[in-house]
């Protein structure tokens, strides 16, 4: 009996978006979630402040709270002082021309569907509903 051992890693890359939902993040759904976490940091603070019994009950909550508000804020620092959107639309660019040099060596059918492929993530994305700031948690 062979056994096979798999390892897993839990998690999500963002490594794989597209130029627009870069953009999507920098500029609507990280900024509503950072002040979502600041609102609901200050209104725990503010019931903490002298109040030992509340701050040791709450006191892992603002951790993971805090955790997340920080996390979000320094991908918005990372993305915007590595000009994230910029990159993403070159690199979207060069597979939009390899997509079309390369027409004798791909099928048509695939070759169409790899020409439409960003727009329709475009289309996607500019068309999803964006919740408002208390929705986003």
């Amino acid at each position: 009996m062979i056994l096979q051992w798999y390892m897993v890693f839990l998690g999500r890359t963002q490594e794989y978006l597209t130029s627009y939902a870069v953009d999507l993040t920098i500029n609507t759904t990280n900024p509503n979630r950072i002040n979502c976490r600041d609102q609901r940091l200050e209104i725990i603070n503010k019931y903490m402040v002298g109040n030992d019994t509340v701050t040791l009950k709450y006191a892992s909550k603002v951790r993971g709270l805090a955790n997340a508000y920080k996390k979000w804020k320094g991908e918005m620092i990372g993305l915007k002082l590595n000009d994230a959107v910029t990159e993403k639309q070159t690199y979207e660019k060069r597979f939009q021309q390899w997509a079309n040099t390369h027409e004798g060596k791909i099928t048509p059918n695939l070759l169409s569907e790899m020409n439409l492929l960003i727009p329709i993530i475009k289309n996607m994305l500019n068309s999803s509903i964006i919740l408002p700031k208390h929705f986003m948690a």
